[in-house]
């Protein structure tokens, strides 16, 4: 698996001499990095896309933000500044996991930029809602904050991560800063006005609120949903088949 170059905001520069056809910008979940695309991110720049997977801050090895002043809202802040910064329209907004909390923040500030925003086993926030609320009730308990503001990794087997890549996916976790799942989200609903809204549940990974979505969203006309026999983190187990669904939806 090819390492990614990245600095806690830009993961990839745009590539040259290629035909750009789509911009995706990937945000990836609580613990996880720019690191967790790399497969994907590979088979998406082959055939000639545009891809940007930063790390959010707080969950880089060279981090220089303390933790405790990591929110929520600084991680919205990131992702607006990818697309600033590039330049970009046409977008299409991936989120993990976690990941769908600062994908739907940025989308709802900047949604004349933005074509797709797609959610890859992840949240779909309530205006007013943190993560750790959309998450629970659940059976999975969540991690506590120690001391310093962070809230420690869980083992990539919790993500049906195993073997080689899940000693991989281990070595790569970082802790999370806790103010990232506990402010809530404000939403002013312009991020509904986003034409392209799709949820792909991976089947193999239990979890009731990703269900609840799922669910609620099959029965919504304007959103697409499909269901795959994937674990959670399928970027990093299935990332060339993940890659064909993504290509085939735009």
């Amino acid at each position: 698996m090819r390492a990614i170059e990245e600095s806690p905001l830009f993961a990839l520069p745009e590539s040259f001499g290629l035909n750009l056809m789509e911009t995706f910008l990937l945000v990836h979940g609580a613990f996880h990095g720019g690191w967790c695309w790399s497969s994907l991110v590979d088979c998406l720049r082959d055939t000639g896309h545009r891809v940007y997977a930063p790390t959010l801050a707080g969950l880089s090895d060279h981090s220089h933000f303390n933790p405790k002043n990591i929110s929520l809202e600084t991680h919205i802040g990131n992702v607006c500044t990818v697309i600033e910064s590039n330049d970009l329209h046409g977008v299409t907004l991936v989120g993990h996991s976690y990941g769908g909390m600062p994908i739907t923040g940025a989308a709802d500030r900047m949604p004349d930029r933005i074509q797709a925003i797609i959610y890859l086993d992840a949240m779909v926030p309530e205006n007013g809602k943190s993560a750790l609320d959309i998450r629970y009730p659940s059976d999975t308990a969540f991690p506590s904050p120690n001391d310093t503001g962070v809230i420690e990794p869980v083992p990539a087997r919790v993500f049906n991560v195993y073997g080689a890549l899940g000693e991989w996916v281990d070595r790569q976790l970082r802790p999370q800063p806790a103010m990232s799942v506990s402010q809530p989200i404000r939403l002013n609903g312009s991020w509904q006005t986003i034409s392209k809204k799709i949820y792909i549940r991976a089947t193999t990974y239990e979890a009731p609120f990703f269900d609840r979505f799922f669910n609620e969203l099959s029965l919504d006309p304007t959103w697409d949903t499909y269901q795959r026999p994937w674990g959670h983190d399928m970027m990093i187990t299935d990332p060339e088949e993940l890659a064909d669904l993504l290509m085939s939806l735009l």
